[in-house]
């Protein structure tokens, strides 16, 4: 889990640096309680507080941007229900269906930038996702 984590964490990064202080502080709030969950072995979040989280962020965020039209509020919308993904993912599906949704967050990125440095980015978030993914299968047999 903690490659997942380390994963989503580097694939979050460019959408952290665009994003405004308010959501980045709920985006990075449920990474910081997966990442000392795995370490003290806690349980899973209850349902209503994930619904809450969940209600809460969504209202910041009309809240900040106005609408979830653009790409900045769409990628934004994606990153928050990414990061509180993670507050519910304790069983290997889930955490394969985070690896597999940093691939995806790597992608969007692509729409503010194509420059070299997005290579570099673009390398290190899949093989993160490959390492996870390996691990995660090896875990599980």
């Amino acid at each position: 889990m903690l490659w997942v984590m380390a994963t989503l964490a580097v694939a979050i990064f460019p959408q952290l640096m665009a994003m405004p202080p308010q959501l980045i502080g709920l985006v990075l709030l449920p990474l910081a309680w997966r990442w000392i969950a795995a370490f003290k072995g806690w349980n899973p979040v209850p349902m209503v507080v994930r619904i809450a989280a969940t209600g809460f962020s969504v209202f910041v965020l009309v809240m900040t941007y106005g609408a979830i039209t653009g790409r900045h509020a769409a990628v934004s919308l994606l990153t928050l229900m990414l990061a509180l993904k993670l507050l519910e993912t304790f069983k290997v599906r889930d955490a394969r269906l985070v690896a597999s949704l940093s691939l995806f967050m790597c992608a969007t990125q692509f729409l503010f930038s194509q420059g070299i440095p997005m290579l570099f980015y673009s390398v290190t978030v899949m093989f993160g996702t490959l390492v996870s993914l390996a691990l995660l299968q090896r875990w599980e047999a």
